[in-house]
């Protein structure tokens, strides 16, 4: 390798770490297993506190009909926990779709309280792309359906013993694990899109994960 080529490949390799720094530290603020720590108040504003996923799980849970809580609890040691995907399948727990307006609301503010601000857009924006998916594909795939998102609480929010809940549909399972009012662990976590990018209809060039794209392809350009 020639000087010249040797010093391109360097600078190549200069402008990546610049720019992976940039968009990691952005990454990081929106990480639900970065942002939280060990105490019951982890950030300023409160958005990734294991007590405010507490109370709001608990007062979820009391929005729902009887029928409603049995599809959408489990014990914490029951096998659906460890049981989590990311495709379009069957799923236990209750969907967004069987829930009415209020209890739709309820449900978004403990999603908000694990995700945050910025983790919350994130994933309602991909919940969204099913609805593209189902125009794309004529009903020819999956069942594609955006409010085919399931909320599942395994074990019990006002215990001091292990407890934890969980969003899941096609290309989002988002898991919580919590322990004596602390917060122990948020994996798996997955998040997906499809389409990548929009090409289509009033949303066109969308991109709902263009900060994790932008920085693969330059992890890759930079090799």
């Amino acid at each position: 390798m020639n000087e010249k080529s040797n010093a391109r490949r360097l600078e190549g390799r200069r402008e990546f770490l610049l720019s992976a720094a940039g968009i990691a530290g952005l990454s990081l603020l929106e990480s639900p297993v970065l942002a939280m720590r060990d105490s019951p108040v982890q950030s300023g504003d409160g958005s990734y506190s294991a007590s405010m996923m507490a109370a709001a799980a608990e007062t979820f849970l009391n929005s729902l009909s009887a029928d409603q809580r049995a599809k959408a609890t489990f014990a914490f040691e029951d096998e659906q926990r460890l049981d989590w995907h990311f495709i379009p399948r069957a799923r236990k727990g209750i969907p967004f779709k069987e829930l009415d307006a209020a209890q739709r609301l309820l449900g978004n503010a403990l999603l908000g309280a694990g995700l945050g601000q910025r983790g919350i857009v994130r994933a309602a924006t991909i919940m969204s792309l099913d609805a593209i998916l189902r125009e794309m594909e004529q009903g020819k795939g999956p069942v594609r359906d955006p409010e085919l998102y399931f909320l599942s609480v395994f074990g019990d929010a006002r215990s001091i013993k292990p407890w934890g809940w969980r969003l899941e549909g096609h290309h989002v399972s988002l898991n919580f694990t919590l322990l004596e009012g602390n917060h122990i662990a948020s994996t798996p976590t997955f998040f997906d899109a499809n389409p990548a990018e929009i090409l289509q209809a009033v949303r066109k060039r969308l991109r709902a994960l263009a900060t994790e794209e932008d920085l693969a392809r330059l992890l890759i350009n930079s090799l």
